[in-house]
């Protein structure tokens, strides 16, 4: 039985697009896999922690109406290790990795920005993603840092993700739907933002992520102090992930763990997970039927 298995990474938010459209993240060691086995019709083993069909549907149809492939006959397993509605890019994860394993699946030789741009289509299209969150996407396949236009669905850059860090992320335990976040974003102060994305250019990336954090975790956050809680402890940034609840702690590997101690003191309800950054893969930037 024919079987193709993809992997592809999640991300934190150094600048988040919702409002300005101009996007930048950076790839983490934590993985979704994708799996495509022969089937009858088309049928969906999705882990429960992906509790939505309508992105993996989107994605169908999307990648069908671009390629011209007919898909049938084939079964679609993903495992995540993110709840959707998190601001932990499973939705992205699961988009690469499935338009991927498609690829080699059917043996379609692909750009990367076609790749991505399919999986920004349908993301837009099953509600789960505001802008396509091109950022995102391209930080959790290639590794790095990715800094986007996500109007335009265009890359600016790519660059080496920071080196010598550590990655906590810090998880509540209620998700915050898309839905939810296009109702106040409005909301979001515009000059933190613009400073966001100065500092960013600069490569401030701690004062990038202060500015971004700033701007909308005022406003996206039940509880936007849990932030200015969490900055007093050992570490160098605490940023808001997307559109959260999720936050990253960047810390000094010396110090990662009195962080984690001081942070489960602090707040025992949060889940925390110890990662690091993933070097960019430039040699994704095409997918291919032997990746």
């Amino acid at each position: 039985m024919k079987s193709i298995t993809s992997r592809t990474g999640s991300a934190i938010t150094v600048l988040n697009a919702m409002k300005s459209g101009i996007g930048a993240a950076i790839g983490i060691r934590e993985y979704t896999d994708v799996r495509i086995e022969e089937g009858e019709g088309i049928s969906f083993n999705i882990n429960p922690s992906l509790n939505d069909f309508r992105l993996v549907e989107a994605i169908i149809n999307e990648y069908q109406t671009q390629t011209g492939v007919k898909i049938e006959n084939i079964t679609i397993q993903t495992d995540a290790p993110f709840p959707p509605a998190m601001g932990m890019k499973t939705s992205s994860s699961v988009a690469n990795g499935l338009i991927e394993a498609l690829n080699r699946y059917f043996g379609i030789e692909m750009e990367t920005n076609k790749l991505i741009g399919i999986g920004a289509e349908a993301s837009i299209n099953a509600g789960v993603s505001i802008t396509g969150a091109f950022d995102d996407a391209y930080a959790s396949y290639l590794g790095g840092l990715a800094y986007t236009n996500n109007e335009k669905r265009e890359l600016l850059g790519l660059f080496s993700a920071p080196e010598n860090y550590d990655v906590v992320l810090l998880l509540p335990d209620y998700p915050i739907p898309k839905v939810l976040l296009k109702n106040v974003i409005q909301l979001v102060d515009d000059g933190l933002i613009e400073e966001a994305r100065e500092s960013f250019e600069k490569r401030r990336l701690v004062e990038a992520i202060q500015y971004n954090t700033a701007a909308y975790a005022s406003v996206f956050l039940p509880d936007p102090d849990i932030i200015t809680r969490l900055e007093e402890l050992s570490c160098e940034v605490i940023g808001l992930n997307g559109g959260g609840p999720a936050m990253f702690a960047i810390t000094k590997p010396k110090v990662t763990e009195r962080f984690v101690e001081e942070a489960k003191e602090l707040m025992p309800e949060l889940v925390l997970l110890k990662t690091t950054f993933r070097k960019l893969n430039r040699g994704k930037l095409r997918s291919s039927p032997d990746d």
